[in-house]
């Protein structure tokens, strides 16, 4: 009897100090600003890159280890090299959530959720530099959108399909001010890169380039497949864009000429390049050291590295092989995506009661499982 009396007492004294510790946490992350010294700072940064410099930010639900906030969620932002995590928010609220959007210098943007849903289209920021119990309300009126971040300057349109415009607005951060730059119907991704945006028109048969300082367009011609949507822009150089077509290839243009060279046709280089199995995420891509480094769409993306001078391509991070659970019931209730450090590719698996974070150098050699 005493020694159940003893263990219920430990046992309560421990659940007590979990509580305090978790309260605690709480207070800080609410009040306390995150201080990093980043060496490379994101700037400009699209929708969805949610890396800076090495590392890493996500969203992570609360569970019973959060006692007793034991409901909602958190926002982490984490240290590729020695792991550390710091909370850059947390939401106790249990009808309520965050999903993943931008992290762009010492601002991190994110839509919130009402019961797993973007329903009430906020996109809101919160500057790590700041007391972080309340989020900076950028918008309640931009849901469903693209976009791009300069500086202290949001560039977006809206994408849903009742949409009766598809005008591009500059939204100033600080000021909160916004401005129409261009009308008419765009379409695709919107990417910012250096002092221009890029999208395409409705039609998909140009890309069009839009200054930033002046509103004024440039387009060149570029014949796609009916009903193209998939398409990303990244600038390997000073005078090439490279522009990867979903199921289709990847084609260099020269932006002083707007002459057009195909690097690799995804039909003639064993390239499964299409969106097997109806997954909506982001169509990553990046330049490494003279690499261009694509994914395609999937539950499980692979990754390949390709040669711009040369044209050679390998498939260096096949995410299915890579997944720690590939041969278990758990890879049913899975999904995973990529995202790209300064010196790290990081492949983050989301399943149904956890997340597996992996970490890959830039030739796909497994670097370690971060904690």
């Amino acid at each position: 009897m005493k020694k159940r009396r003893k263990i219920i007492l430990i046992s309560g004294a421990v659940l007590i100090a979990i509580m305090l510790i978790n309260i605690g946490q709480y207070a800080i992350t609410r009040w306390y600003p995150i201080n990093i010294d980043w060496e490379k700072v994101n700037d400009p940064v699209n929708m969805g890159e949610t890396s800076q410099d090495n590392y890493i930010c996500y969203r992570e639900e609360n569970g019973i280890k959060d006692i007793p906030f034991i409901m909602g969620c958190k926002v982490i932002l984490q240290s590729i090299e020695d792991e550390t995590k710091q909370i850059i928010m947390e939401d106790i609220n249990p009808f309520r959530g965050v999903s993943e959007s931008a992290i762009i210098g010492n601002n991190v943007l994110y839509y919130r959720q009402f019961l797993g849903e973007q329903t009430d289209g906020s996109l809101k920021s919160i500057n790590l530099k700041s007391k972080k119990g309340e989020w900076n309300e950028i918008s309640d009126e931009r849901e469903d959108i693209t976009y791009g971040i300069a500086g202290e300057h949001l560039y977006y349109y809206q994408t849903h399909a009742d949409a009766k415009e598809r005008n591009v607005y500059c939204y100033d951060l600080k000021k909160g001010s916004q401005e129409k730059i261009v009308e008419g119907r765009l379409w695709g991704n919107l990417t910012v890169i250096d002092k221009y945006l890029y999208l395409f028109d409705q039609k998909n048969t140009e890309l069009v380039k839009i200054s930033i300082k002046d509103g004024k367009m440039e387009k060149w011609k570029i014949h796609m497949a009916d009903n193209q949507e998939d398409i990303n822009v990244v600038q390997p150089d000073n005078k090439n864009l490279a522009v990867i077509i979903l199921n289709e290839r990847i084609l260099s243009l020269d932006i002083e000429t707007g002459k057009q060279k195909t690097i690799i046709s995804f039909s003639d280089s064993g390239v499964i390049n299409k969106n097997t199995d109806g997954m909506d995420q982001w169509y990553e891509a990046t330049t490494h050291d003279g690499n261009l480094y694509f994914c395609d769409k999937g539950w499980y993306p692979k990754l390949y590295k390709l040669e711009l001078k040369s044209g050679k391509k390998e498939l260096i991070l096949d995410g299915i092989e890579e997944d720690p659970y590939k041969n278990k019931e758990e890879q049913d209730e899975a999904f995973s995506y990529v995202t790209f450090c300064k010196d790290y590719i990081v492949c983050i698996y989301q399943y149904k009661k956890e997340r597996k974070i992996r970490v890959f150098d830039y030739n796909g050699k497994f670097v370690k499982e971060l904690r």
